[in-house]
């Protein structure tokens, strides 16, 4: 079995870049169990309930505002991490959050200030950890129409269940706007737009646009059309997540 490296990973938080400062992330995922179980069974009886997720990050403080913001915001935000480093469709993982807690520290011997262990856990009606995939992480100065690409869970068949995509302006431009898109096809040659997302590159910042049931076609790609004719570079990436095959 081949393995991979995290070297490469990208990690995301509300639109910044934070994969620099992270020296190690955990990523957990339950599925709460309540006890049912009744007199005289002779083994205890569980139901799903609730999903929830948690992220755990060991960052370097930077000099930045970068790691401070995360110290002091107080608005729903998201966390997405590419674990292998972005390629077109690679696994990814994301989910919205609130922060629960962290540890800094400092070293008279000069060594890097630690932000330390952030722990960022599941917040909203979401999937709990939404393991999806990357349909885009780099910067453009045009209108783009990405690659359409599968995933090896749906294979080309149509499903229907709950969908979300998350957006990271982490790169803003400075006259021009976008409007970005995931749009879906059957055939990878018709495409129709599935979701909208309404942050328009113009500042940092991250987006979590859901619908409770779609019908999900099997290839999906980002459309990002730009207003405007200054080409100044704009940076983002989208996660796409999916209920169950």
């Amino acid at each position: 079995m081949a393995k991979q490296s995290a070297k490469n990973g990208l990690v995301l938080i509300g639109g910044k870049n934070f994969s620099a400062q992270s020296l190690q992330w955990d990523a957990n995922m339950t599925t709460n169990p309540a006890e049912i179980t009744g007199f005289g069974e002779q083994s205890h009886n569980f139901i799903n309930t609730l999903k929830s997720g948690e992220v755990t990050l060991n960052l370097l403080w930077d000099s930045s505002d970068k790691t401070e913001s995360l110290l002091t915001t107080t608005e729903e935000s998201n966390v997405t991490i590419v674990p292998g480093g972005y390629s077109l469709g690679a696994p990814s993982l994301s989910m919205p959050f609130y922060q629960a807690n962290c540890d800094i520290s400092g070293s008279a011997s000069g060594d890097a200030i630690q932000a330390g262990s952030m722990k960022f856990v599941t917040r909203g009606n979401v999937g709990g950890l939404e393991l999806g995939q990357v349909l885009h992480s780099s910067a453009i100065t045009v209108s783009t129409t990405d690659t359409g690409v599968t995933d090896p869970n749906q294979g080309t068949q149509e499903i229907t269940g709950a969908c979300a995509g998350v957006l990271h302006v982490w790169l803003a431009t400075t006259t021009d706007s976008y409007v970005v898109e995931i749009q879906e096809s059957t055939d990878d040659i018709t495409y129709a737009t599935l979701i909208t997302f309404t942050l328009n590159g113009q500042a940092l910042g991250s987006e979590r646009v859901a619908r409770a049931s779609a019908n999900i076609e099997p290839y999906r790609r980002v459309v990002a059309t730009r207003t405007g004719a200054a080409a100044d570079s704009f940076g983002f990436t989208v996660h796409f997540w999916h209920e169950g095959a």
